[in-house]
């Protein structure tokens, strides 16, 4: 009797760790379709998103790495494909990047210091390449 329970118990377990995961794949997004729904780069063409997203990174946080701090400087744009970033000045919270997001285009853009800390919440992300890191390697 005691053993059917444990059994039961094994196999609902099992199920939910299942289901999370399934959750977890269905809430992740490719780098392509991250690229083609930014603002930033929609007017590329499907073959200049392609080559970009050949060039962004991976980067996965556990929740409360900071992935930037207020301040730094940075050339990079990070997508977020899964999970969420807390956005925040001086300890508040002035926003959340959930999947589909991104941030730091202004950096990347406008060679400008980060303007909030970038907090994760377990997540995975893309980071874009740095414009100086691509004109190094034409040279």
């Amino acid at each position: 009797m005691f053993s059917g329970a444990v059994r039961k118990a094994s196999t609902l377990k099992q199920r939910a760790r299942d289901a999370y995961k399934a959750r977890r794949k269905v809430q992740q997004l490719s780098v392509d379709q991250l690229l083609a729904n930014a603002p930033l780069f929609a007017s590329l063409s499907m073959e200049e998103r392609t080559d970009l997203a050949d060039q962004c990174i991976t980067a996965e946080f556990r929740k409360g790495e900071v992935i930037s701090q207020m301040g730094d400087y940075s050339d990079q744009m990070c997508l977020v494909a899964r999970g969420a970033v807390r956005l925040s000045v001086e300890g508040t919270e002035v926003a959340a990047v959930e999947p589909g997001g991104s941030f730091g285009d202004d950096s990347l853009m406008h060679d400008l210091r980060r303007s909030s800390t970038a907090t994760a919440s377990t997540c995975l992300l893309y980071t874009s390449p740095s414009p100086r890191a691509q004109r190094g390697a034409t040279k």
